[in-house]
């Protein structure tokens, strides 16, 4: 198909014969490179506009590649009427946009409340993505290949499996104590998340409710300052530990778990930004152990 030559309007791009370079009615130069794909219908098969010129394209035929070059934004031509070019950038399967915007490099800077999506990327595998589709985690999840039944699952800061790593935690049926490894440290899970006894303090709770009441309150014990988890409702809310002290307590995130086909997903405040590592591995652990046969019941 060498030495094919393109004419483009301003919003189509059709084939003539003849000729070594892209000419265009706009008088601008674009150009395209040989990984874009132009379809066969984009080629002028069956588009009146271009009955008078040659069809290059077979029925048989669903793509073509080209050398050809085009300058100036080609990109930017990927959305045509029908039977018009599509400029086809190619795109890696699952791929995902940008995973390093400046905003993630001065959380302290975020001033609204944000709202991340578990959104599942590949298999065993879901990324933690804002509005604008930047994942700020990935999360997977494997099995341990000495114990099929415990599995492993491993939160990394961005959005791939080579980017840094948070932390892992393994729980599932084992002879070994389920553990969390974070900042250098491997810890028991029993120890990491305790049960918040002092969270019923001014409250008028019977003994015979209490430890239920004590299953829905937990408390991370791991981050510079310690988070508790409120458990009772469909919604699990994350605030500052009451134990640790005395002043009102600080909403820091709000977890809302998958319902139907709707993505899991996680709310969290300005004033919890820089303790999100901590705030979303807790949550991971709780929802993985009210999820299990054997757990207690955890709110709802």
């Amino acid at each position: 198909m060498a030495g094919t030559a393109f004419s483009v309007d301003t919003v189509s791009l059709s084939s003539t014969r003849g000729g070594s370079m892209a000419s265009l009615r706009r008088t601008d130069t674009l150009s395209l490179p040989p990984s874009y794909e132009v379809s066969e219908r984009s080629l002028g098969a069956g588009n009146r506009t271009h009955q008078s010129r040659p069809t290059i394209a077979s029925a048989t035929t669903s793509s073509h590649q080209y050398s050809t070059t085009l300058s100036n934004h080609a990109e930017n031509l990927v959305t045509t009427s029908a039977g018009d070019v599509q400029l086809i950038p190619p795109m890696a399967e699952n791929s995902i946009p940008s995973i390093d915007p400046p905003l993630y490099n001065a959380v302290s800077q975020l001033a609204e409340r944000v709202t991340y999506s578990f959104l599942p990327h590949s298999l065993n595998t879901m990324v933690l993505v804002p509005l604008d589709l930047r994942p700020r985690y990935h999360i997977s999840t494997g099995s341990n290949c000495f114990i099929p039944s415990s599995y492993i699952t491993t939160i990394r800061r961005g959005g791939t499996e080579h980017d840094e790593l948070v932390a892992d935690f393994e729980m599932g049926d084992s002879k070994l104590p389920e553990s969390v490894y974070i900042r250098g440290g491997e810890y028991h899970i029993k120890d990491a998340i305790k049960i918040c006894k002092s969270a019923h303090l001014g409250r008028n709770i019977s003994w015979k409710d209490r430890q239920a009441f004590y299953n829905n309150h937990q408390e991370w014990t791991l981050g510079s300052q310690n988070i508790e988890w409120d458990l009772s409702e469909s919604t699990k809310v994350c605030t500052s530990s009451s134990r640790t002290s005395r002043a009102p307590k600080v909403l820091y995130a709000k977890f809302m778990p998958r319902k139907g086909r709707d993505l899991a997903q996680l709310e969290v405040m300005p004033e919890g930004q820089e303790l999100f590592d901590d705030i979303l591995i807790s949550a991971l652990i709780l929802e993985r152990t009210r999820l299990m046969l054997h757990s207690v019941n955890y709110g709802t």
